[in-house]
C-alpha cells in the first residue's frame, strides 16, 4: 500500500488552526501584540522616502488609467448581464471596488489626498464592512465584531475610514479558508510616550482597531510586516517587492489621519492588523455635528470616460462632482443650482455650443465663478481666456495632480 501524500503546508496550517481561537480578545492582549511587533522589527529607517512616495503616487495614477475604463464598462454592461453570470459579475464588482480603494490609499501614501474628518460611529462602520465581506465568504467562515469605543470619540474622514477597513478585511478574507475565523475589535489604548515617539504618534489616547484572522501568510508577508513596524514602506519589504499593497494603502490613509498601521504575523500563523488612530478626549454628539458640506464642482465634457475619470479624482479629494455633457445642459444646471457650485471644469472643444461661448454665457450670470478650461490645444491657442482672473487653462491630456493643483489654487482663497 502506498502512503498518501501529505497536504500542502498552507492546508495543514489552516486545518491546525481551525480548532483554536483567533487572538487577541482583550485590549491588553492586543497591545502586547503591538509591543511584540515593534520588538521584532529591525532598526527604524529614517532615510528620505520622498522619491518612493512620489513613485507610489504615480503608481496610483497608472492604476487609475487602467481601472477607470474597466469601471465605466462594468457600469454600462452591468444591467444586461444574464442571471447565470451574476455570480461572476458580482466577483468582478468586488475586485473593482477593492482596486479603486487601493488606488485611493496609494494616493494617501503619495500625499495626494487630504482627509475631511468628522465624528464617527466606529462600531457601525466595522459592522457594515464585515457584513459586506460576509456576503462573499463561505458560510463556514466565522466573523465577529466587538467595539469598546464610544460613538463620536473617533474623528476621521468617513469615506477614507470605510476604505481602510475594507482593504484590511478584504486581505483577511483572501487568506482564510473554509472554517476560518475573522474578528474585528476596537479598544481605547493610552500607550507610554516612548512607544508613541517610536510610532511617531502625537495623541495620548488611541483608537486601537484589530482585524485578526487565522489565514495563511507567506514568508514575504512576514518580512513586509516587519519592515512596516520599522517605518519602512511595505514596497521595500520581503522578497516580493510589491507584496502587501493593501497594507501600504491602509497605512497611507492611517498616516494621513496622524495614525499608523502595524501587522503582526505570529509564529503559529494567522495575522493581526493593528490600526492606531488618534482619539478625542471626549465623545462628540453625532447628532449635533452637521457633516461639513462638500464643495461642488461641475464637469462639462462630452466624453463620458473623461467625465468619469475626473469624477473619481474629485471624489478622492473630498469634492462633490456634478456633470454635464454639453454647454446647454451646463447652463441649465448652473441656472438651477449655480449658488451651490464652487468651480466648473469646462472642455473648450464641446460639440454644438463650444466651450468659449459657454464660458461667456456663464459669466453673464456668475461673473466670479472659478473655471478651469480643458483643451487639447496648446495654451497659446486660447490665450484670450487668460484675461479672466478666475480662469485657469489646462492642456489635455493631464495628470490628476496637475488638475488638483489648479483647483486648489482657485479655491484656496474662498
Amino acid at each position: 500500500m502506498t502512503e498518501s501524500a501529505s497536504p500542502p503546508a498552507s492546508q495543514r496550517l489552516r486545518r491546525e488552526r481551525s480548532a483554536g481561537a483567533v487572538r487577541p480578545s482583550t485590549a491588553h492582549e492586543a497591545w502586547q501584540g503591538v509591543l511584540a511587533t515593534l520588538a521584532a522589527a529591525p532598526a527604524a529607517s529614517r532615510g528620505d522616502d520622498t522619491a518612493l512616495r512620489t513613485f507610489v503616487g504615480e503608481l496610483a495614477e497608472l492604476l487609475d488609467d487602467v481601472l477607470v475604463p474597466i469601471d465605466l464598462m462594468t457600469d454600462i454592461l452591468g444591467a444586461s448581464v444574464p442571471q447565470a453570470e451574476q455570480a461572476r459579475w458580482t466577483a468582478l464588482g468586488n475586485a473593482r471596488r477593492r482596486a479603486l480603494s487601493l488606488t485611493d490609499g496609494l494616493r494617501a501614501v503619495g500625499g495626494q489626498v487630504r482627509p475631511r474628518p468628522r465624528p464617527l460611529d466606529l462600531g457601525t462602520s466595522l459592522s457594515r464592512q464585515l457584513n459586506r465581506v460576509r456576503a462573499n465568504l463561505p458560510a463556514t467562515v466565522e466573523l465577529s465584531v466587538h467595539c469598546e469605543i464610544d460613538d463620536g470619540r473617533l474623528t476621521a474622514d468617513p469615506m477614507m475610514l470605510e476604505r481602510m477597513l475594507g482593504l484590511l478585511l478584504d486581505d483577511a478574507a483572501g487568506a482564510v479558508g473554509p472554517g476560518g475565523r475573522i474578528r474585528a475589535l476596537a479598544f481605547v489604548q493610552n500607550p507610554p510616550g516612548t512607544v508613541r515617539d517610536r510610532l511617531l504618534l502625537k495623541s495620548a489616547a488611541l483608537a486601537h482597531l484589530v482585524i485578526a484572522d487565522d489565514g495563511f501568510r507567506t514568508p514575504a508577508a512576514r518580512d513586509a510586516a516587519r519592515g512596516m513596524a520599522a517605518g519602512q514602506p511595505v514596497l521595500r519589504g520581503g522578497d516580493a517587492p510589491f507584496f502587501g499593497l493593501s497594507w501600504a494603502a491602509a497605512d497611507g490613509i492611517a498616516r494621513a489621519h496622524g495614525g499608523r498601521l502595524l501587522v503582526e504575523i505570529p509564529p503559529e500563523g494567522g495575522a493581526c492588523a493593528h490600526l492606531l488612530l488618534p482619539l478625542g478626549s471626549e465623545p462628540r454628539d453625532l447628532g449635533a455635528v452637521a457633516p461639513r458640506r462638500r464643495r461642488r464642482v461641475l464637469i462639462v465634457d462630452d466624453e463620458r470616460l473623461v467625465r468619469f475619470s475626473i469624477m473619481r479624482v474629485l471624489e478622492s479629494a473630498g469634492l462633490e462632482p456634478l456633470t454635464a455633457d454639453d454647454g446647454p445642459q451646463a447652463l441649465r444646471l448652473l441656472e438651477r443650482e449655480g449658488d451651490t457650485v464652487s468651480l466648473a471644469l469646462l472642455d473648450l472643444n464641446l460639440p454644438g455650443m463650444d466651450g468659449q461661448t459657454c464660458l461667456g454665457l456663464i459669466r453673464e450670470h456668475l461673473p466670479d465663478l472659478p473655471v478651469v478650461c480643458m483643451s487639447g490645444l496648446p495654451q497659446e491657442a486660447v490665450h484670450s481666456l487668460a484675461a479672466d482672473a478666475n480662469v485657469r487653462l489646462i492642456e489635455k491630456p493631464f495628470l490628476s495632480p496637475e488638475l488638483m493643483m489648479l483647483i486648489e489654487d482657485l479655491l484656496g482663497s474662498r
